[in-house]
């Protein structure tokens, strides 16, 4: 018993020996050698403390992306946008969603004042900002910006409802949240069309109009047409594969609404199984710039449909990376060259 008692109180010196060496290095900016002659050990035995220390979590380390000040300044010139964030695109491509994503949830926090309304797309990118957003009672209502109909009992996306009610657990007990649901198992695509009709009358849909046009901030992102997209899961079904989507032109899509590279909305069948804000609604709210209509999305992959979407003025905000930026501005200068010549 006696052995037991040591080992546990030896167990927790170890515990707070592990973060007070953190918290002097970390935040009193001590360095290991300071610590090492106030603690009595050697250097060797502070850094092994860090590294333990970072291993269970008693440190966690965050890198902050540099904003990108210049290209931020020229894409918002050229393309006549409300605001502009533009961080560097990291060496391991895997990680541009997550930087993406903390980069869009500061610009959340900015906006997110008691009373607002606030649109939340879906995606990996949206989820990344939802993740990196503290957890704290914030009193804003917050709601899906779209869903698109889901046949699957497995979970296979990261829906914006998922997402919005993450957001109304972080923020309770202050927050509200508006629900939907477009899930429909084993349901054939026919029988949903009517289902839908049932279901979502024009007077629901004109309520939630209203709601997407009282709102204060919209936050999505952009997909390009992949074969595994939830888009492609109905367009298959309706005889319509990736390859011709894009000989109809489609670039890929805002929302579950597919367009061409100026931004059209392309009918490829879907739009039946849709619930959301028009895109209509999205691009007034947008040439309006009274509020934050934001675009998170980077890549190479993705250069066409946000030139789709900048063409239209489906956003006023746009958060990307450097590599984007600089590949969105190569093909504005080409244009406006080209445009000289053929005056």
């Amino acid at each position: 018993m006696k052995k037991l008692k040591r080992t546990r109180d030896r167990l927790l010196r170890g515990d707070k020996l592990f973060f007070q060496v953190a918290q002097l290095h970390y935040e009193g900016r001590w360095s290991k050698t300071a610590i090492a002659g106030r603690l009595g050990v050697s250097v060797t035995h502070v850094a092994r403390l860090l590294r333990e220390a970072a291993a269970q979590g008693i440190v966690r380390i965050s890198v902050t992306a540099p904003r990108q000040v210049a290209l931020e300044d020229e894409l918002a010139s050229k393309f006549g946008l409300r605001d502009v964030r533009v961080i560097p695109a990291p060496a391991d491509p895997t990680m541009l969603r997550s930087h993406l994503g903390r980069e869009a949830a500061r610009l959340f926090c900015e906006i997110a004042q008691p009373g607002t309304k606030i649109g939340i797309g879906s995606g990996r990118t949206i989820y990344e900002l939802v993740s990196a957003l503290p957890q704290r009672p914030t009193p804003v209502s917050i709601f899906p910006l779209a869903l698109i109909v889901d046949q699957s009992t497995e979970v296979r996306s990261v829906d914006a409802m998922t997402l919005v009610t993450t957001l109304w657990f972080k923020f309770r007990p202050d927050a509200r949240a508006l629900r939907m649901s477009m899930t429909f198992p084993g349901v054939p695509l026919e029988k949903i069309r009517s289902l839908r009709t049932d279901l979502f009358s024009p007077g629901l849909v004109h309520d939630l109009n209203t709601y997407f046009e009282t709102a204060d901030a919209f936050f999505f992102s952009a997909s390009q047409p992949r074969k595994d997209s939830q888009i492609v899961d109905i367009t298959r079904e309706l005889g319509i594969d990736v390859p011709e989507l894009r000989e109809r032109g489609a670039v890929g899509d805002f929302l579950f609404r597919p367009v061409d590279a100026e931004g059209v909305q392309i009918d490829v069948g879907v739009e039946p199984f849709v619930l959301g804000i028009p895109l209509e609604l999205l691009k007034r709210a947008s040439e309006e710039g009274q509020k934050p209509v934001v675009l998170v999305a980077g890549g190479k992959e993705k250069v066409s449909i946000i030139r789709a979407g900048l063409a239209a003025h489906y956003f006023n905000t746009l958060i990307t990376d450097d590599e984007t930026a600089s590949m969105l501005l190569t093909r504005a200068r080409g244009q406006r060259e080209g445009e000289k010549r053929g005056r």
